[in-house]
Parts: structure tokens; C-alpha cells; sequence
């Protein structure tokens, strides 16, 4: 469908974070756009979904303000939304999920403390180019929303990332920039921080396997650095042949006195204060001496918070040398009634579940695979922690568990604040 220029005003927030409005009966989506807002709006449809991009305003919402960076759509599109209201559209969002759980309680929601510069980790991409045709020198980069493989330069970086964050991915785009590579040689880059060291790693992903090595020694905190081929054939960042490596590629966070030990490419929590009281919630409704089967347990960083409560916690992750990290992280902190095992999904069954009493997930965004489902149902644990990163697929799980469990607590933590993202917990007492 060719672009259509209308003028339409906003009805709301959509799941998805983007404001709706309506077009006909047919939902049209606008990120950057409040609820109650007016606008002319070039508006065409992308994956049978209609999607507009703002030309101008005609009314404005009172909550919005302006934006931190010119970029923010590309990274963080409610940096126009004063924070209050971020939280009470977050809050109305969970809230509008979870209306089909006729007993449900009223969900909770706990706010950020630091609004921006709390992200533990970056991608980047790179341009070499200004957007009408025009070479310019590399620049680390974000892509355009809904904008195919057009990319904005970021030469400041990002307001989601700690200055000590910015500092090394510019400096590290500066060395490449220096070794006169283009953004066609390379894919990404990846910046991950310890907010308790404050130290870096790194990983630069690259298309072309005779990009010349460069040091770090003169890159102040960052501790270590990986070069990765990355094929061809994936425009996703992926490992497909190591070329280089200098330094550390484990990094290090104290949690509640608990030193969690996590790889550079391994999964971690991206918000640690928000994150602390999130398990802290999950402490409060671990029953007291229980047998804890943790799923998508990572390095262990949950169940090893929770084992102080717990009569034992068993570990199950797919990744083999994430639970080499979370039995290491096990004895570094003198946990002696830990466990983890490396499962393959498919391999998770009835039996295991029904062996402990409390289930605790945490599973990535897709949420969980209908045949677990099925086990959890026919095992039956007593007690079901559930924390998502996306509340619309941990809401469609927990639907499919209604009959045979009832809510006891939901409540959102902002994990992403200037974003519509948000952490969710649930927690299920079989009835």
C-alpha cells in the first residue's frame, strides 16, 4: 500500500507501546504519539499492520515534554512522556492484560529510580553515511524505526547508557574509524557494564575476516574485548568465527551481597536497582523451605538470590556454559544447596516439575512452549513465580494455566523506563 498523508487523533496506548488511533475500525499505530493527541500523520501499512510516522502536531497532550536526544524513537520513544505518566500508562497496560482473570488482584507497579543511563548493555550498529546520499566519517549507529536499513548516527551515544558506557563504544569506534574500516565491513558492536566496578567488555562483530587488530590498553575501563566474523548469511549479529580476543570476557555484579559472575554474551539483567527489588518481591512470596525448580535459570542469578528461603533450588538452563557460571557462582559465594543442570527444552518433562513444589520462570520474550505448558498443568507445583520481560505473552501463558491456578500478586517493574517496556511478575497458587 502506497503512503497516505491523515490527520487522526490518538485513542490510546496499544500493548505494543505505540499510541492507537482508530482509521475506519482498522487500528493505526504511532509511536511518539499520547493518548488524547492529534496529528497529520503519513501513514502506510508494513507486515499487514498500519503504522504512521508524526509530519506534525495539531494538539498536544499536557504530559509530554521534549525528548533527551534527537535520536530517542530509535532507542527509547517515551523520552516525550513525563515519567509519571510512563508509569501509570505501564501500569493501565498490565492492567488492561490481565482484565480477562475475573479473581486477578490489582496490579502493583514499582517505578524506576534512574531514569536514564541505567542500561547494562548496548548494540550498536555502524554508518559511514548522512542519510540523503552522502559520505560521512564512521559513526556508531541505531536503526531507524520502520525505516527498512536506514540507520541514525549517535555521535554522543545514547542517554540509556552511563557516560563511562559511551566513552568506550566511541572510543572503540574511533579506533576503527581511525583504520579507515567502513560500516559495510562491519555489523555491530556490543557494550556490556558492571555497575558495581564500572568496568566494560566488548564484542565487535565484522563481515570481513582481515579487519587488523587494535589495542585497548589506552580505552580506560574496558577490561576486555572480542572480534567476531559474523556471516554473511545472518543480517543478525551472530558468532561465526572468533578472529580476536584481548582481556576479560566475564564481568561482575554484587546483588544482595550474592557476587553473580555472567559471559559477555550470556543473558543478565539490565536495570540492577530496579531488578533487586523485583527479587526481593520474589523472596517475600517464596514459601519458606521449599523445593525450587528454577527454568531459564542463566547463571543462576535468580535461584542463587531465592536459596537463602529455599530448602534446595535446582537450576535447568539450556546453555551449557552459562551453568558452568552458575555452579561457579554457587561456590564463590558459599551456596551449598544450589544446583544447575544444562536441559535442553524439549528434554523438561512432567516428572522434573512434579519433583519440586515451586516452579520459577523466567523465560525470554516468546514466553513459554505450549508442550511446557502441558507439563506444569499435569505436574501441578504448588507455587508458580513468573517474571517476563513481555507482559502480552506472560499473560497468554497464564491464561492457559486459569483453571488450575489463581493469581495472587501482579506487578510491574520498570526495568525500561523511557521505553513502554516493563518487567512483570505473577505469582500462581494452585487452587
Amino acid at each position: 500500500m502506497n503512503n497516505k498523508v491523515i490527520t487522526a487523533t490518538s485513542t490510546g496506548i496499544a500493548h505494543n507501546g505505540a499510541a492507537r488511533c482508530d482509521i475506519g475500525g482498522i487500528p493505526l499505530y504511532v509511536h511518539g504519539m499520547l493518548p488524547n493527541e492529534t496529528a497529520v500523520i503519513d501513514m502506510t501499512r508494513k507486515h499487514g499492520v498500519m503504522i504512521g510516522e508524526i509530519k506534525e502536531f495539531i494538539e498536544i497532550s499536557p504530559h509530554r515534554k521534549a525528548p533527551e536526544e534527537l535520536h530517542y524513537l530509535s532507542c527509547s520513544p517515551w523520552q516525550v512522556v513525563q515519567y509519571p505518566t510512563q508509569a501509570a500508562l505501564k501500569q493501565e497496560i498490565l492492567n488492561d492484560l490481565y482484565a480477562y482473570y475475573d479473581d486477578a488482584p490489582k496490579v502493583a507497579f514499582t517505578p524506576a529510580e534512574q531514569y536514564y543511563g541505567y542500561r547494562t548493555k548496548a548494540e550498536f550498529s555502524f554508518t559511514d553515511r548522512d542519510g540523503i546520499g552522502g559520505d560521512t566519517p564512521l559513526a556508531l549507529a541505531y536503526h531507524i524505526r520502520n525505516a527498512g536499513k536506514s540507520r541514525v548516527p549517535l555521535p554522543e551515544g545514547c542517554a540509556l547508557l552511563s557516560d563511562n558506557m559511551n566513552r568506550i563504544a566511541l572510543a572503540i569506534c574511533g579506533k576503527l574509524r581511525d583504520l579507515k574500516l567502513t560500516a559495510y565491513e562491519l555489523k555491530a558492536l556490543t557494550v556490556r557494564e558492571s555497575k558495581t566496578t564500572n568496568s566494560c567488555i566488548a564484542i565487535l562483530y565484522v563481515k570481513e575476516k582481515d579487519i587488523p587488530r587494535f589495542s585497548i590498553d589506552d580505552i580506560p575501563g574496558l577490561d576486555g574485548i572480542e572480534i567476531w566474523y559474523s556471516t554473511h548469511r545472518s543480517p543478525a549479529a551472530v558468532k561465526t568465527e572468533l578472529l580476536f580476543e584481548s582481556g576479560s570476557h566475564t564481568l561482575t555484579e554484587v546483588i544482595d551481597d550474592v557476587a553473580l559472575h555472567y559471559p559477555s554474551d550470556g543473558f543478565f539483567q539490565n536495570n540492577i536497582p530496579v531488578f533487586k527489588k523485583a527479587a526481593q518481591r520474589m523472596l517475600e512470596f517464596l514459601p519458606e523451605g521449599t523445593d525450587l525448580l528454577e527454568l531459564y535459570s542463566g547463571v543462576g542469578t535468580i535461584g542463587l538470590l531465592l536459596a537463602k528461603k529455599a530448602k534446595k533450588v535446582h537450576g535447568v538452563e539450556i546453555n551449557a556454559s552459562s551453568v558452568a557460571l552458575a555452579e561457579e557462582n554457587a561456590q564463590v559465594n558459599n551456596i551449598t544447596n544450589y544446583t544447575a543442570e544444562c536441559l535442553p527444552a524439549e528434554k523438561i518433562n512432567t516428572e522434573l516439575i512434579a519433583a519440586h513444589e515451586t516452579l520459577l520462570l523466567d523465560p525470554p520474550r516468546a514466553g513459554l512452549h505450549p508442550k511446557l505448558i502441558k507439563h506444569i498443568k499435569e505436574a501441578g507445583p504448588d507455587t508458580i513465580i513468573y517474571l517476563s520481560c513481555n507482559p502480552e505473552t506472560q499473560a497468554r501463558d497464564v491464561a492457559d494455566l486459569k483453571e488450575s491456578y489463581k493469581i495472587t500478586h501482579i506487578e510491574g517493574f520498570d526495568f525500561y523506563p523511557q521505553t513502554p517496556h516493563c518487567e512483570s511478575l505473577v505469582v500462581l497458587k494452585k487452587r
